[in-house]
């Protein structure tokens, strides 16, 4: 700025520029040197148009504070704060990276080890039916070996009656031979019968129990091999439903994405119609375009403080 009107050195430049109260103090400061400026006076013509002229140093001296301190100042504050800026932006963009990372491999992580423990749980539920169906046939087992002994017990019980009637038959034999053989046949013949009778009934029931521990048997694989399909079926189910999931959380994602890009593009279209605003403003103050630009976007970046853009 002109000598004559005020002093703005490096030093002070900043805390003047800065500070509402000492720029509206240094306005009055050059009002007053304008007016009291020799040749200057408001009581004449000639007067009159000096403080015109002085006026218009005044105006003038707008470009030379503007090259001299505001772009220097402006131009050092940025070089400053830019790499601080940039730092921070990418702090915000990696965390979020970092942040979605995490979240998928929890997921990832959860969906694995459901279907580990639907299989387990498969095999397991094998593992215990194919059990259950062992000691089934080991009891069937157990009890065909107590039908042959009740058979080989029949045996013996018989021929220890046949030996006692025969005893009977001999010590009666002088009395009543033709009765007591007649007696001896009917007995034999029913003890036979009996005997037979019994003899088919217990090989009757070890053929049945053979039958039904190769039926349990047959039935216990038929189960393991069910359980076997269920526990498959369980598990695809599982990656199924872990890939429907999936599907999901990218749709989800990418719907979210479009609506952050949406209220980017809106907010950047604000600030920009805002920021054009305020240039025009400056413009309309008498300052030039590119310095109105400068300062927009000094106050933007908060380069300047106690300035702010209402956005």
């Amino acid at each position: 700025m002109s000598n004559e009107l005020v002093v703005l050195t490096q030093e002070t430049a900043l805390s003047v520029l800065t500070n509402q109260d000492h720029v509206k103090s240094t306005i009055e400061h050059v009002k007053e040197q304008i007016l009291s400026m020799d040749g200057g006076s408001l009581d004449t013509k000639t007067g009159r148009k000096v403080i015109r002229s002085n006026a218009f140093k005044a105006t003038k001296a707008k470009t030379g504070i503007k090259s001299q301190h505001v772009d220097p100042l402006i131009e050092k504050i940025t070089g400053e704060i830019q790499p601080k800026l940039d730092t921070i932006k990418a702090i915000k963009d990696n965390f979020k990276l970092l942040g979605e990372g995490l979240d998928d491999v929890r997921k990832e992580i959860n969906i694995d080890v459901d279907a580990i423990d639907a299989k387990i749980k498969a095999e397991e539920d094998a593992k215990i039916a194919a059990a259950k169906a062992v000691e089934d046939a080991k009891q069937y087992a157990a009890d065909w070996e107590i039908a042959c002994l009740l058979n080989e017990k029949i045996d013996r019980e018989l021929a220890e009656i046949k030996s006692q009637e025969a005893k009977a038959h001999a010590e009666q034999a002088a009395q009543a031979k033709a009765d007591q053989e007649a007696r001896e046949k009917r007995i034999a013949e029913e003890a036979a019968a009996k005997a037979k009778a019994d003899a088919e009934a217990a090989t009757r029931r070890a053929i049945e129990a053979e039958h039904l521990i190769k039926q349990q048997a047959i039935q216990a694989e038929a189960n393991r091999k069910a359980a076997e399909a269920q526990a498959a079926v369980a598990a695809e189910k599982a990656a199924e439903q872990a890939r429907l999931a999936e599907v999901e959380r990218r749709r989800l994602d990418d719907v979210a994405a479009a609506e952050e890009q949406a209220k980017r593009e809106a907010d950047k279209k604000h600030i920009g119609a805002t920021r054009k605003a305020a240039k025009e403003a400056l413009m309309a103050l008498g300052i030039d375009e590119a310095m109105a630009k400068t300062i927009v976007k000094a106050i933007h970046n908060k380069a300047i403080p106690n300035v702010q853009i209402n956005y």
